[in-house]
């Protein structure tokens, strides 16, 4: 012990003080872990209010979306709130979209979830509508359909840059070779830019795929669970003629996030004659 000690008193004092603050921080971790989970998603909570709306629903309408979400199968803390303003401006007046709280717009809190919904909701869309709706975002957070969006796309991105880099080497060889020295540092910006603009490109499709795959998804596991095809059909039709949101989506897709109102009519009537069928049979 006493050798321990004078070994010690050798180390300089500023490392004294980090190696306390080591000790101190790995033994805290174990006793402070539960409240530190709960400071982050107290955090996580109140980030997310105050980004999209902090305002309950009235009880009985905040009693009809948990029994969706009962029928959906939901068993993540369910909080519903009201848009606020800058929220309307995005998703819209008869909307509602789903949103799980995360650390550092990456790390996904999946115990809580978000339903929030627009201002004309419950005034303006029918029941049949409104089921539809609610029980599409429900699946969105059964499926944890956009927990791992970003990290995924983050991770996407590094890899194409990856293989863009590669490739820039391989044109590097071949710009020293056919072009002159003075020039070459100009050739290479160019090529690196277009190399990173065709990562970009490249992730935000990726992007546009996913989020056009999880939509349909949630529309006809929603619709089959539901038996809202009735709903689907109504809102389509709102969205075209009262919102004038297109029947087709502009080059075939490719840049959109959603099916278009045409798509979603159609697989919508596509279920609802297998459904049929097998009523009749």
């Amino acid at each position: 012990m006493f050798r321990l000690i004078c070994k010690l008193r050798e180390i300089p004092s500023i490392w004294l003080y980090f190696l306390s603050l080591v000790l101190i921080i790995l033994v805290g971790i174990p006793f402070s872990k539960d409240f530190l989970e709960e400071q982050a998603i107290a955090g996580a909570i109140k980030t997310t209010q105050i980004a999209f709306g902090s305002m309950p629903l009235k009880p009985e309408q905040e009693q009809f979306v948990k029994s969706i979400a009962d029928e959906i199968g939901i068993a993540n803390k369910l909080i519903i709130r009201k848009m606020n303003h800058n929220a309307l401006a995005q998703f819209g007046y008869h909307n509602a979209f789903a949103y799980n709280p995360q650390l550092y717009s990456l790390f996904p809190i999946e115990s809580v979830s978000f339903l929030f919904i627009s201002e004309g909701f419950f005034e303006d869309l029918s029941l049949e509508e409104q089921r539809f709706l609610i029980g599409h975002e429900m699946i969105h957070i059964k499926h944890g359909h956009l927990n791992y969006l970003i990290m995924c796309l983050l991770l996407f991105f590094a890899i194409l840059v990856f293989f863009a880099w590669q490739i820039r080497k391989r044109i590097k060889l071949i710009v020293q070779c056919w072009v002159s020295y003075r020039y070459q540092i100009y050739v290479m910006r160019m090529v690196t830019f277009v190399l990173l603009c065709v990562c970009n490109i490249g992730t935000s499709g990726a992007d546009f795929a996913y989020r056009r795959y999880i939509e349909k998804e949630a529309d006809c596991v929603s619709m089959q669970l539901l038996n809202s095809y009735d709903g689907c059909m109504k809102l389509t039709e709102r969205w075209h003629k009262e919102c004038k949101l297109a029947l087709h989506n502009p080059y075939f897709g490719l840049t959109s996030d959603h099916p278009s109102c045409a798509e979603r009519q159609a697989y919508c009537l596509e279920l609802q004659n297998q459904f049929n069928q097998k009523d009749l049979i």
